[in-house]
């Protein structure tokens, strides 16, 4: 009996280094980039006088990527300043999904998350 308690501790740990390896390994899956657009939000500013009128000024303050896979369309967004030109509409992009984050795979092998919800 005491010879197999070490043998089962040791199994134990391979088990577990494995298991904790695996876990932390990120599955991607490939779609095609369909569109990144900067969508215009007017934005009001209040009038400078009491009489005078109000001002809309258009704003373009994120940008909105959809991702597709098969017949499913992802939105993803992200603020103006986050973003800089990585890919090309039409490309094979490798993305995953985490709760309410679309992750793309930068060419370098980095993330760039993106929210799935409008800000």
């Amino acid at each position: 009996m005491r010879k197999t308690i070490p043998g089962i501790v040791g199994l134990l740990f391979i088990f577990l280094l494995f298991s904790t390896t695996y876990a932390s390994e990120k599955v991607y899956e490939t779609g095609k980039l369909l569109s990144v657009k900067s969508p215009e939000v007017p934005f009001t500013m209040p009038p400078l006088t009491p009489k005078g009128p109000a001002t809309t000024v258009p704003m373009h303050p994120y940008y909105e990527f959809e991702i597709q896979q098969g017949d499913v369309v992802y939105m993803g967004y992200c603020d103006r300043r986050d973003y800089k030109a990585e890919w090309r509409v039409g490309d094979d992009v490798q993305f995953r999904l985490q709760k309410d984050k679309l992750i793309l795979k930068r060419p370098n092998g980095k993330e760039f998350k993106l929210s799935r919800n409008k800000r």
